[in-house]
């Protein structure tokens, strides 16, 4: 059984024969879009490990902006540290953190 585009071509309608090649052309190229957005939503992991699942187009943008994982820079000391771990290094690690002083038993001020 001949497809449309055979019958047309084995007929010399060369009209019919460029309409029915230009269709397949535009069938091909949307099956390829199709295949396209079908990989662009499957569901993805967080590469940084944080256990959080998203369509493979928006998993960079919870990496980047959103993921507890991520690496900021601290805002004191400038130190790359995963953004999760913010409240402890503010709190306990920063070198640059506010301190009271260790004499304030003894009635000092400063911070």
């Amino acid at each position: 059984q001949k497809t449309a585009l055979e019958w047309a071509a084995s007929h010399d309608l060369k009209e019919t024969v460029q309409v029915l090649k230009a269709a397949e052309d535009r069938i091909e190229k949307r099956r390829t879009e199709l295949a396209r957005e079908d990989a662009l939503a499957q569901s993805v992991p967080c590469r940084l490990g944080c256990g959080y699942v998203d369509r493979a187009d928006r998993i960079e943008k919870h990496e980047v902006q959103r993921c507890p994982r991520r690496i900021v820079g601290c805002e004191l000391c400038g130190k790359n540290i995963p953004a999760n771990t913010i409240p402890d290094h503010d709190a306990n690690h920063c070198l640059k953190r506010i301190m009271r002083c260790e004499n304030r038993f003894r009635g000092c001020q400063e911070s």
